[in-house]
Protein backbone atom coordinates (compact mmCIF):
# COMPACT_ATOMS: atom_id res chain seq x y z
CA UNK A 1 0.00 0.00 0.00
CA UNK A 2 1.10 3.49 -1.00
CA UNK A 3 0.95 5.90 2.17
CA UNK A 4 2.97 8.94 0.12
CA UNK A 5 1.07 12.25 -0.63
CA UNK A 6 -0.32 12.88 -3.49
CA UNK A 7 0.75 16.29 -5.42
CA UNK A 8 -2.51 17.80 -4.71
CA UNK A 9 -2.15 17.13 -0.89
CA UNK A 10 1.27 18.35 -0.77
CA UNK A 11 0.01 21.50 -2.32
CA UNK A 12 -3.18 21.53 -0.04
CA UNK A 13 -0.30 20.70 3.49
CA UNK A 14 2.01 23.60 2.14
CA UNK A 15 -1.13 25.94 1.70
CA UNK A 16 -2.43 24.98 4.78
CA UNK A 17 0.65 26.04 6.78
CA UNK A 18 1.42 29.00 4.96
CA UNK A 19 -1.82 30.25 5.86
CA UNK A 20 -1.27 29.07 9.61
CA UNK A 21 2.18 31.07 9.40
CA UNK A 22 0.83 34.27 7.87
CA UNK A 23 -2.73 34.92 8.35
CA UNK A 24 -3.13 32.83 12.05
CA UNK A 25 0.25 33.37 14.37
CA UNK A 26 0.57 36.67 14.28
CA UNK A 27 -2.33 38.12 15.41
CA UNK A 28 -3.53 34.91 17.81
CA UNK A 29 -2.02 36.24 21.13
CA UNK A 30 -3.91 39.55 20.58
CA UNK A 31 -7.22 37.48 19.81
CA UNK A 32 -6.75 34.59 22.71
CA UNK A 33 -6.18 37.77 25.13
CA UNK A 34 -9.26 39.17 24.12
CA UNK A 35 -11.13 36.15 23.77
CA UNK A 36 -12.54 37.11 20.24
CA UNK A 37 -13.04 35.20 17.62
CA UNK A 38 -10.98 36.17 14.31
CA UNK A 39 -13.65 36.60 11.38
CA UNK A 40 -11.27 37.98 8.96
CA UNK A 41 -9.42 34.32 8.92
CA UNK A 42 -12.96 33.24 8.36
CA UNK A 43 -13.85 35.05 5.89
CA UNK A 44 -9.90 34.19 4.10
CA UNK A 45 -10.26 30.92 4.94
CA UNK A 46 -13.47 30.67 2.75
CA UNK A 47 -12.03 32.30 0.32
CA UNK A 48 -9.54 29.69 -0.47
CA UNK A 49 -12.36 27.03 0.10
CA UNK A 50 -10.64 25.68 3.18
CA UNK A 51 -14.19 25.50 5.33
CA UNK A 52 -15.67 23.36 2.56
CA UNK A 53 -12.66 20.83 1.67
CA UNK A 54 -14.73 18.37 2.08
CA UNK A 55 -18.17 19.36 0.64
CA UNK A 56 -19.51 19.40 -2.69
CA UNK A 57 -18.51 21.70 -5.19
CA UNK A 58 -21.86 22.10 -6.38
CA UNK A 59 -22.63 23.85 -2.86
CA UNK A 60 -19.25 26.25 -2.70
CA UNK A 61 -17.20 23.10 -1.24
CA UNK A 62 -13.83 21.83 -2.80
CA UNK A 63 -15.31 18.14 -3.20
CA UNK A 64 -11.57 16.45 -1.76
CA UNK A 65 -10.91 13.58 -0.48
CA UNK A 66 -10.99 13.56 3.94
CA UNK A 67 -7.34 12.17 3.89
CA UNK A 68 -6.71 15.93 1.76
CA UNK A 69 -9.26 18.03 4.56
CA UNK A 70 -7.59 15.90 7.26
CA UNK A 71 -3.94 17.09 6.30
CA UNK A 72 -5.33 20.78 6.23
CA UNK A 73 -7.24 20.71 9.62
CA UNK A 74 -3.80 19.44 10.97
CA UNK A 75 -1.75 22.38 9.51
CA UNK A 76 -4.20 24.68 10.29
CA UNK A 77 -4.86 23.13 14.30
CA UNK A 78 -0.37 23.74 14.69
CA UNK A 79 -1.14 27.27 14.64
CA UNK A 80 -4.16 27.31 17.01
CA UNK A 81 -6.89 24.69 17.59
CA UNK A 82 -9.16 27.03 18.67
CA UNK A 83 -9.28 29.59 15.40
CA UNK A 84 -9.44 25.89 13.76
CA UNK A 85 -12.32 24.87 15.38
CA UNK A 86 -14.20 27.86 15.03
CA UNK A 87 -12.91 28.44 11.34
CA UNK A 88 -14.11 25.27 10.17
CA UNK A 89 -16.22 23.89 12.68
CA UNK A 90 -19.27 24.76 10.82
CA UNK A 91 -18.56 22.91 7.86
CA UNK A 92 -17.08 20.05 9.98
CA UNK A 93 -20.13 18.82 11.67
CA UNK A 94 -23.01 20.99 10.58
CA UNK A 95 -21.93 20.97 6.74
CA UNK A 96 -21.13 17.42 7.02
CA UNK A 97 -25.08 16.75 8.26
CA UNK A 98 -26.50 19.33 5.78
CA UNK A 99 -24.65 17.59 2.76
CA UNK A 100 -26.08 14.83 3.75
CA UNK A 101 -29.42 14.49 5.31
CA UNK A 102 -30.90 18.17 4.17
CA UNK A 103 -33.42 19.06 1.34
CA UNK A 104 -32.16 20.57 -1.71
CA UNK A 105 -33.26 23.16 -0.86
CA UNK A 106 -31.73 24.06 2.54
CA UNK A 107 -28.33 22.65 0.89
CA UNK A 108 -28.72 25.50 -1.40
CA UNK A 109 -29.78 27.72 1.27
CA UNK A 110 -27.38 27.09 3.79
CA UNK A 111 -23.82 25.75 2.41
CA UNK A 112 -23.08 28.35 -0.21
CA UNK A 113 -22.37 31.23 2.91
CA UNK A 114 -21.31 28.44 4.92
CA UNK A 115 -18.10 27.69 2.82
CA UNK A 116 -17.66 31.10 1.72
CA UNK A 117 -17.24 31.97 5.67
CA UNK A 118 -20.53 34.43 5.52
CA UNK A 119 -22.48 31.83 7.56
CA UNK A 120 -21.71 30.58 11.06
CA UNK A 121 -24.15 27.20 12.10
CA UNK A 122 -23.57 25.23 14.83
CA UNK A 123 -24.92 22.08 16.04
CA UNK A 124 -26.87 21.75 19.72
CA UNK A 125 -26.86 18.17 21.19
CA UNK A 126 -25.70 18.62 24.79
CA UNK A 127 -28.09 18.98 28.01
CA UNK A 128 -27.96 19.22 31.34
CA UNK A 129 -28.88 15.54 31.56
CA UNK A 130 -27.76 14.68 27.71
CA UNK A 131 -24.09 14.63 27.21
CA UNK A 132 -22.88 11.37 25.80
CA UNK A 133 -26.44 9.59 25.86
CA UNK A 134 -28.02 11.58 23.17
CA UNK A 135 -31.20 9.53 23.27
CA UNK A 136 -31.73 11.43 27.06
CA UNK A 137 -32.58 14.68 25.44
CA UNK A 138 -35.42 16.72 27.01
CA UNK A 139 -35.49 19.69 24.21
CA UNK A 140 -38.83 19.18 22.76
CA UNK A 141 -40.48 20.31 19.53
CA UNK A 142 -44.24 20.23 18.96
CA UNK A 143 -46.11 20.69 15.62
CA UNK A 144 -48.79 23.19 15.93
CA UNK A 145 -49.86 23.85 12.47
CA UNK A 146 -47.44 24.88 10.49
CA UNK A 147 -45.08 25.80 13.28
CA UNK A 148 -42.47 24.11 15.22
CA UNK A 149 -42.76 24.95 19.23
CA UNK A 150 -39.57 24.12 20.88
CA UNK A 151 -38.83 24.66 24.84
CA UNK A 152 -35.13 23.41 26.25
CA UNK A 153 -32.10 24.25 27.02
CA UNK A 154 -28.57 23.26 25.57
CA UNK A 155 -24.82 23.39 27.18
CA UNK A 156 -21.74 23.86 25.78
CA UNK A 157 -22.33 24.41 22.57
CA UNK A 158 -19.31 25.34 20.43
CA UNK A 159 -19.99 28.59 18.29
CA UNK A 160 -23.55 28.65 20.05
CA UNK A 161 -23.00 31.99 20.99
CA UNK A 162 -22.10 33.70 17.72
CA UNK A 163 -23.74 31.18 14.85
CA UNK A 164 -26.56 32.57 12.61
CA UNK A 165 -28.25 29.18 12.47
CA UNK A 166 -28.17 26.21 14.90
CA UNK A 167 -29.39 22.80 14.46
CA UNK A 168 -30.74 21.69 17.28
CA UNK A 169 -31.49 17.69 18.46
CA UNK A 170 -35.17 17.48 20.10
CA UNK A 171 -37.66 15.28 20.91
CA UNK A 172 -41.11 15.15 19.24
CA UNK A 173 -42.58 12.77 20.88
CA UNK A 174 -40.81 11.16 23.77
CA UNK A 175 -43.39 8.25 23.86
CA UNK A 176 -41.62 7.30 20.60
CA UNK A 177 -37.52 7.42 22.16
CA UNK A 178 -35.39 7.30 19.18
CA UNK A 179 -38.41 7.33 16.90
CA UNK A 180 -39.24 10.84 17.86
CA UNK A 181 -35.64 12.48 18.08
CA UNK A 182 -35.19 15.01 15.38
CA UNK A 183 -33.18 17.87 13.55
CA UNK A 184 -34.37 21.52 13.35
CA UNK A 185 -32.85 24.58 12.31
CA UNK A 186 -33.07 27.62 13.68
CA UNK A 187 -32.01 30.89 13.34
CA UNK A 188 -30.37 33.19 16.05
CA UNK A 189 -33.08 36.25 15.08
CA UNK A 190 -36.32 33.76 16.36
CA UNK A 191 -38.41 34.88 19.28
CA UNK A 192 -37.69 32.70 22.59
CA UNK A 193 -34.14 31.57 21.55
CA UNK A 194 -31.41 33.41 23.71
CA UNK A 195 -27.81 31.94 24.34
CA UNK A 196 -25.11 33.16 27.45
CA UNK A 197 -21.39 32.53 26.40
CA UNK A 198 -19.89 30.17 29.27
CA UNK A 199 -16.16 30.12 29.79
CA UNK A 200 -13.87 27.07 30.08
CA UNK A 201 -10.45 25.94 29.62
CA UNK A 202 -9.20 26.48 25.75
CA UNK A 203 -11.49 27.94 23.26
CA UNK A 204 -9.53 31.46 23.62
CA UNK A 205 -10.00 32.53 20.39
CA UNK A 206 -13.50 30.68 20.26
CA UNK A 207 -17.10 30.72 21.55
CA UNK A 208 -18.99 28.60 23.46
CA UNK A 209 -22.44 28.99 24.72
CA UNK A 210 -25.64 27.58 26.27
CA UNK A 211 -28.62 27.97 24.58
CA UNK A 212 -32.28 28.09 25.99
CA UNK A 213 -35.47 27.80 23.70
CA UNK A 214 -38.90 29.14 25.44
CA UNK A 215 -41.72 28.52 23.23
CA UNK A 216 -39.76 29.23 20.44
CA UNK A 217 -41.34 29.03 16.64
CA UNK A 218 -39.81 27.96 13.26
CA UNK A 219 -41.43 26.62 10.45
CA UNK A 220 -42.49 23.19 9.76
CA UNK A 221 -40.13 23.14 6.51
CA UNK A 222 -37.23 23.63 9.28
CA UNK A 223 -37.24 20.22 9.79
CA UNK A 224 -33.65 18.83 8.62
CA UNK A 225 -33.91 15.13 7.75
CA UNK A 226 -36.70 12.86 9.18
CA UNK A 227 -38.40 12.81 12.01
CA UNK A 228 -36.74 9.52 13.95
CA UNK A 229 -33.21 9.74 12.26
CA UNK A 230 -32.24 12.72 13.91
CA UNK A 231 -29.70 10.78 16.61
CA UNK A 232 -28.06 8.69 13.11
CA UNK A 233 -28.53 12.20 11.24
CA UNK A 234 -26.10 13.81 13.95
CA UNK A 235 -23.89 11.32 14.29
CA UNK A 236 -22.97 11.62 9.89
CA UNK A 237 -21.28 14.72 11.44
CA UNK A 238 -20.17 13.56 14.44
CA UNK A 239 -17.81 10.86 13.01
CA UNK A 240 -16.85 14.11 10.68
CA UNK A 241 -15.99 15.95 13.63
CA UNK A 242 -14.07 13.00 15.75
CA UNK A 243 -11.66 12.72 12.51
CA UNK A 244 -11.63 16.66 12.31
CA UNK A 245 -10.46 16.48 16.17
CA UNK A 246 -7.53 13.50 15.58
CA UNK A 247 -6.46 15.70 12.96
CA UNK A 248 -6.37 18.96 14.99
CA UNK A 249 -4.63 16.82 17.91
CA UNK A 250 -1.46 15.51 15.75
CA UNK A 251 -1.40 19.73 14.50
CA UNK A 252 -1.66 20.61 18.96
CA UNK A 253 0.96 18.00 19.40
CA UNK A 254 3.42 18.78 16.88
Amino acid sequence: MNFELSQEQVMFRDMARKFAEQEMLPTLKDYERQRKINYDVIKKMGSLGLIGVHLPQEYGGLGLDYTTAAIVWEQLSWASWSQTLASLGTGVLPGTILMNVASEEQKRKYLPPLCRGELIIAVGAVEPNAGSDAAAIETTAVLDGDEWVINGTKNFISMGGVAGTLLILVQTDKSKGLKGIALIAVDKDTPGFSSSNVEMVGEWAGNLANLRFADCRVPKENLVGQIGRGLQNSLIGIDTARLFIAAGSIGMAQ
